[in-house]
């Protein structure tokens, strides 16, 4: 079946770097900014690049964006290695910072090797935001969008727990 939380994540993500294409009137460099002005949303370049184009709960991610970025009328990038190769995936944000200046969304299974990627994309004013994975310590990116896994373990633990009869072992 489908991943509905993977989907869901999409419009967050989406709210998360339109907010900051606003914000910060487009990042340094931003396609169609003038002097700080707002820019039209056909203008908008934004990215979302994601772990694997193989696995299911990033395939949805990624049609997630896409649909989000249509019905805001922004230009999507989206990018995956076709498996899970972290080196390549830090590759495919390379180019998208030069490509979608105005935000990348980024699920990675690899935060250590992004570190330097995500601050140095900071410090070239392209807002951020991390999916599901929380943005390493040292990469400067400040949004995360993303479940509390921890949490939802327990709450999955309980709800077992009170179905289980009480002499279960």
């Amino acid at each position: 079946g489908r991943s509905p939380p993977a989907v869901a994540l999409a419009a967050p993500v989406f709210a998360a770097l339109v907010l900051g294409v606003a914000a910060c009137g487009g990042g340094s460099g931003g396609a169609g900014t003038s002097g700080g002005g707002k820019q039209a949303a056909k203008d908008v370049s934004l990215a979302m690049i994601t772990a694997t184009t193989t696995q299911n709960a990033f395939q949805e991610m990624a049609f997630g964006a896409k649909a989000a970025a249509g019905v805001e009328g922004v230009k999507l990038n989206s990018a995956a290695p076709n498996g899970i190769n972290g080196p390549q995936e830090v590759q495919l944000f390379q180019a998208a910072m030069q490509t979608s200046k105005d935000g990348i969304a980024t699920m990675t299974t690899t935060p250590d090797l992004f570190v330097r990627p995500f601050s140095q994309a900071v410090a070239r004013g392209i807002p951020q935001v991390s999916v599901d994975t929380p943005p390493p310590a040292g990469s400067r990116v400040d949004t995360f969008v993303g479940n509390d896994n921890v949490q939802v373990g327990e709450v999955l633990a309980n709800a077992i727990l009170a179905k289980t009869p009480a002499k279960a072992t």
